[in-house]
């Protein structure tokens, strides 16, 4: 399997060079803005709109968004012209995915640690249920959002189930535990509920968040990126401390396949097939190269 990880800043494609051998292309799953081929084509583009679609004889297309898009995985091969027109409309008729929040309504009610997560399907920040974050509720829902995943291993489900049902919000706790004093009861707790967190982020226009937004938010998306079969995008970390946040996230992750007389401790093929993926096999070789890229989109 062949993880994309774009860390070159972006430069302009010229129709005479070959650059077919880095094979770079954005899954055309992904969300990109609707306006995404209108600006290619502005001054100030990186890319010429014609030239990119219909005269450029590249094999493999290449779309600059780092910074915005983050890194996907190469998930196809556009041989001739009409595998490029569907590639362009798949990407132009992406809203049919229902992912759509105003996000600069969000970063205007100020929430702290607030930003757009790299695979654009939803919002990342600090707790909504602090004080002054629940006054900006109906904020972040007018804005589009229809979900609130909680990581804080210390919340009150009931209660904060209660307040977003009154704000007409869904709510999906996922508790995130600190790995060093990971136990049996909290490893059998995040289990019972991956399947739920992984499908709420499957469903995006989501805001997830621990107490500050940071680490344990970085690590939930991080068990995302490597249990979730749907997930495509390398994501980034945002707390200062992103060494931190990928060893946390590779210790709880490590702690869940542990592995005992050579047969899995806490899960099976049986659990993992829950989770959506084909069989065992797959999501080990899937796992390794996603831990790999996971690690080298963020030792930084």
């Amino acid at each position: 399997m062949d993880i994309l990880l774009l860390n070159t800043a972006p430069e302009k494609i010229n129709s005479n060079k070959n650059i077919a051998a880095e094979k770079q292309l954005y899954t055309k799953t992904a969300p990109y803005p609707a306006d995404t081929f209108e600006r290619a084509s502005d001054k100030s583009s990186s890319i010429n709109h014609n030239d990119y679609w219909e005269e450029t004889p590249l094999k493999y297309l290449r779309y600059y968004a780092y910074g915005q898009y983050g890194a996907y995985e190469l998930t196809d091969k556009l041989e001739n012209s009409d595998s490029k027109i569907k590639f362009k409309n798949d990407i132009l008729n992406h809203n049919n995915n229902e992912i759509v929040f105003d996000y600069q309504a969000i970063k205007d009610l100020d929430i702290t640690n607030a930003c757009i997560t790299t695979d654009r399907k939803g919002v990342r920040g600090s707790s909504v249920f602090n004080k002054v974050n629940l006054k900006k509720l109906a904020g972040v829902r007018d804005a589009g959002i229809k979900q609130i995943i909680d990581l804080r291993a210390e919340s009150n489900e009931e209660k904060c189930k209660y307040i977003l049902g009154k704000a007409g919000l869904d709510y999906t706790l996922f508790p995130i535990y600190y790995a060093k004093t990971f136990n049996n009861e909290e490893i059998k707790n995040t289990l019972s509920r991956f399947p739920k967190f992984l499908s709420s982020m499957d469903k995006g226009n989501y805001y997830i968040g621990c107490n500050m937004g940071t680490n344990r938010t970085d690590v939930a998306i991080g068990l995302n990126y490597l249990f979730n079969p749907k997930e495509k995008i390398v994501p980034v970390f945002e707390a200062d401390n992103t060494i931190k946040s990928l060893e946390m996230t590779r210790q709880i992750a490590n702690t869940i396949l542990r592995k005992q007389d050579g047969e899995y401790k806490y899960t099976d093929e049986e659990y993992i097939k829950s989770l959506g993926w084909k069989d065992l096999e797959t999501f080990e070789e899937t796992f390794k190269a996603r831990n790999k890229a996971l690690g080298k989109r963020n030792f930084n």
